[in-house]
């Protein structure tokens, strides 16, 4: 099957996954998340789109949440990391801070990864990343108050 091909075939399955039509596979609702998520991977990566790949992302993280029969929290984890990083790029970075800190839990406390995972080793990062931006925005702030408010 062509790249275009591949691509038909992943919408034809969303489509119909979101009429209704998931009941034959238990797995079903993990895949169509897990297709979401790469969708938005591509929007991000290659399209430059965060907004769109958030969208993708939050649509994955709905679905996960949404039948917990098949609850899997590595992927949920990922999910949230991967949103969190949507939120980075829309400079959302108190809901990227949420969302990481919501992934690290998950997969510290039920994933049971420990701190010396290269994944939780990125999680830290991310977080530390996220917490210097906040702060120099918050340090920055009441000096750009003051210029704005002399100029005027």
């Amino acid at each position: 099957m062509s790249g275009g091909g591949v691509l038909q075939a992943v919408l034809q399955d969303l489509e119909t996954y979101k009429k209704g039509g998931h009941e034959h596979s238990a797995q079903q609702p993990t895949k169509v998340a897990e297709t979401y998520n790469s969708l938005g991977l591509i929007k991000l990566h290659m399209q430059k789109d965060p907004q769109g790949a958030k969208e993708c992302h939050e649509e994955a993280l709905r679905i996960l949440q949404e039948d917990m029969t098949v609850y899997n929290p590595k992927t949920i984890a990922v999910t949230l990391n991967d949103l969190g990083f949507c939120c980075e790029r829309l400079e959302q970075r108190q809901e990227a801070q949420r969302l990481y800190e919501r992934s690290k839990r998950i997969l510290r406390d039920e994933v049971l990864l420990d701190a010396s995972h290269p994944r939780m080793i990125a999680m830290e990062r991310a977080l530390d990343r996220v917490k210097l931006w906040t702060y120099e925005e918050n340090r920055l702030e009441p000096q750009h108050k003051r210029t704005v408010a002399e100029g005027a």
